[in-house]
């Protein structure tokens, strides 16, 4: 996610920018601009997610570029910075649908917290659009039509539809899981299904009933066996394979795992197979 920050005060723009741990908050990206015209090119050339802006700037103000988002139907989140507590600003402010409306100087808890929300409700609505993606192709109708003995009450129905979407998701979870041993963790995971790693965990659990974590351990455990069987991959090169980033750790994981070393087992498959 891309934030841009606008303020005709060069000190302001950096400040917000070294304010808070961006990457923490989930913004991989922050740039910052002096004027209105400068924004609008940002905006052209990048997809932004979150707008931080003065309002009162030389030239064309914050209002103003908030127009020409809404005028282009951008799907931007928007806090406003102010100097003045004016009612007039709150008011246009909430009639340009912004999230936030700030008088400065703004505290850093405050932006954290702020920043927080917004960050959730983008990754809520990324949630719900995945969701609908998965439920218009579970859901058809067959030739477009409900018959009467399809008809269910409108609660039974959405909550079919909910269950039906979150199973599908967290099998494409698993799917992933499994394509990407050797690399996958809970925040890519997070991040690749538009899902807040709490969510994630919660969701997981709640679908299978075991916690995420002892599910990849389960998947690398298992086609490290079978890698072991194959007799022709070093242990080392395993370890790399399954996600383990040394052959300590994964000699000690799997050891725990199984119940013998790495070598034991493949010496033990070796021996069921009748190889010296």
């Amino acid at each position: 996610m891309k934030l841009l920050v606008v303020d005709d005060n060069k000190y302001v723009v950096e400040g917000i920018k070294r304010q808070l741990d961006w990457e923490e908050l989930g913004i991989d990206c922050v740039y910052g601009c002096y004027s209105v015209p400068q924004a609008v090119e940002i905006l052209k050339e990048h997809v932004i997610d979150f707008l931080i802006t003065d309002i009162e700037m030389p030239g064309q103000d914050g209002f103003e570029l908030l127009k020409w988002l809404r005028e282009r139907e951008m799907e931007v989140d928007t806090v406003l910075l102010t100097s003045y507590a004016d009612f007039s600003y709150a008011r246009a402010a909430v009639s340009f649908q912004c999230f936030e409306y700030l008088l400065k100087p703004v505290e850093t808890a405050v932006i954290r917290e702020v920043m927080e929300k917004l960050v959730e409700r983008r990754n809520q609505r990324e949630r719900d659009r995945r969701l609908m993606e998965y439920g218009n192709h579970c859901l058809l109708r067959r030739d477009g039509e409900e018959t009467e003995g399809e008809k269910e009450t409108e609660g039974e129905t959405e909550g079919q539809e909910q269950e039906g979407q979150e199973k599908q998701l967290i099998q494409e979870i698993q799917k992933y899981i499994r394509e990407h041993l050797d690399d996958v963790s809970r925040s890519q995971l997070a991040e690749v299904f538009f899902l807040s790693p709490n969510y994630l965990s919660k969701l997981f659990r709640k679908e299978t009933g075991d916690s995420l974590s002892k599910f990849i351990q389960q998947e690398r455990m298992g086609k490290a066996k079978r890698l072991l069987k194959q007799n022709k991959m070093s242990i080392s090169r395993i370890a790399e394979e399954t996600g383990y980033p040394s052959f300590a750790h994964f000699s000690k994981q799997f050891k725990k795992f199984v119940g013998m070393s790495p070598n034991e087992y493949r010496r033990k498959g070796e021996e069921e197979n009748g190889i010296s």
